[in-house]
């Protein structure tokens, strides 16, 4: 319904909403897995009775409620402005990007935390703990939810600089430019190279 600015918000939106869904999922599963596995070389009758594990399982529910409050957040301003038929503008997708970038790499943080804390087990194929590791990897390696280069388009924003002309940070060009390829209306055809 709206511009590539919008459209952008709301797909980065929608894989953040991956991510903590998979952090969600591995969180459940740990739960489970460490109320039923004795440690390997502690004298607890389970892993969920070691402090240590108690201490991930809170942090690791507390950076899943944040990142739910914050992708919940993007959410419901992107139905606003849906019914209300307004548009993002590209001055505010730079910040709302990197907040949702960095719930996903948060969510990351939390599955690899958890799959540490239990352990080799979690490696095995029946195990659905190494899936959320192996998918939300491949989630947050995807070029438009690498954080270093979305935090470098981020901080660009709030230093008041140009935007960089690219067209994974959906940037316009500078005032005044116009692309190359563009300038006479058409695009440059391939050449075509020998075999």
């Amino acid at each position: 319904m709206h511009s590539a600015i919008g459209t952008m918000v709301a797909t980065t939106t929608s894989f953040a909403a991956l991510a903590l869904g998979m952090a969600q999922g591995a969180f459940k599963a740990f739960v489970e897995q460490a109320a039923k596995r004795p440690p390997f070389n502690l004298p607890y009758p389970t892993m969920a009775d070691m402090a240590s594990t108690q201490v991930v399982a809170g942090k690791a529910r507390a950076v899943i409620n944040t990142a739910a409050s914050v992708i919940e957040r993007q959410a419901d301003e992107i139905d606003r402005r849906a019914l209300a038929g307004e548009d993002f503008h590209p001055s505010e997708e730079p910040e709302i990007t990197m907040d949702l970038v960095h719930q996903i790499h948060a969510c990351l943080q939390v599955i690899d935390g958890l799959q540490l804390a239990l352990g080799s087990s979690t490696v095995g194929l029946a195990n659905p703990i190494q899936r959320f590791v192996r998918d939300v990897h491949v989630l947050a390696t995807h070029g438009a939810f690498r954080i270093d280069p979305m935090a470098e388009i981020n901080g660009r924003d709030i230093f008041g600089l140009e935007p960089l002309p690219m067209l994974a940070a959906l940037s316009s060009p500078p005032p005044g430019k116009t692309p190359p390829q563009a300038a006479n209306g058409t695009f440059p055809v391939p050449v075509p190279h020998p075999a």
